[in-house]
């Protein structure tokens, strides 16, 4: 990792009096990028049926105290072996973001794994390994607004990967009545009926919803199409179309490469 600080889930290496470095040139990343596809024969050709990334994006890294520290010591103590483990090893991900020249706006959503290294029986460093949520990285979060208008609107995916992102919305209801949101190109539409104005429909990627009303009857009105847009190899571009309710959209763009 060509990079000496770090910050994970908020919390920055170097505030903590730790540098990223290497004990060796066996520092590796798999960046995720073996896909597997499923063909049929037809008696002549192998026609693709299926194509599905096959690994996570992982890489690792090592940590040691940052011997530019005023009161530097190059032993662990039990007290910073315990806020390292309890840091970096949990059983959720969270963004990890490499302070790298070139790479400001990149993340990484991953879990570690910790394994001390040891020098006339003390620990002088980790060596850590992250395994990412996806086969790649995210950008920085985006926002993006949406009116409600008779007029089409466009969004702009600036992702790595090829396909469709599941956006996190909050939509603010204008009038009593139902609320849409349809992807002009793929003719697909959200739509949740029986809103009342100014109530908020909150859409999340991992296809929950909520609203601000705590209404009864969400579940019936809801069309359970979940509102994607995308990109091409050739466009980036989706057209949509948003009735009686204003939008906020957000979500972090692919990223590809730079860990």
């Amino acid at each position: 990792m060509n990079c000496s600080d770090a910050i994970f889930d908020g919390v920055k290496l170097s505030d903590q009096g730790f540098m990223i470095a290497s004990f060796s040139d066996d520092d590796t990343i798999n960046a995720g990028s073996n896909i597997e596809f499923t063909h049929t024969f037809n008696g002549e050709n192998w026609l693709k049926t299926d194509a599905k990334y096959s690994e996570q994006l992982t890489f690792n890294f090592s940590i040691i105290k940052n011997p530019c520290e005023p009161d530097y010591k190059v032993y662990f103590t039990r007290e910073d072996i315990g806020f390292v483990m309890r840091w970096f090893v949990r059983k959720e991900y969270c963004l990890f973001h490499p302070l790298e020249d070139g790479h400001e706006n990149l993340y990484y959503n991953c879990v570690f794994k910790a394994t001390e290294r040891m020098a006339n029986g003390q620990v002088i460093g980790f060596d850590l390994e992250g395994t990412c949520d996806a086969p790649f990285g995210y950008g920085e979060e985006t926002s993006i607004n949406l009116y409600n208008s008779s007029s089409i609107q466009q969004l702009y995916d600036s992702s790595d990967e090829i396909g469709s992102t599941v956006p996190y919305i909050e939509a603010t209801c204008v009038n009593n009545g139902d609320i849409e949101i349809q992807n002009c190109d793929t003719k697909k539409t959200t739509i949740v009926k029986n809103c009342k104005a100014n109530e908020v429909i909150t859409f999340y990627p991992d296809y929950q919803i909520t609203s601000s009303t705590n209404r009864t009857d969400l579940a019936k009105s809801f069309n359970y199409c979940f509102f994607e847009f995308g990109n091409t190899l050739d466009n980036r571009v989706t057209d949509v179309n948003v009735t009686n309710c204003n939008l906020l959209l957000k979500y972090r763009p692919k990223r590809k490469g730079g860990v």
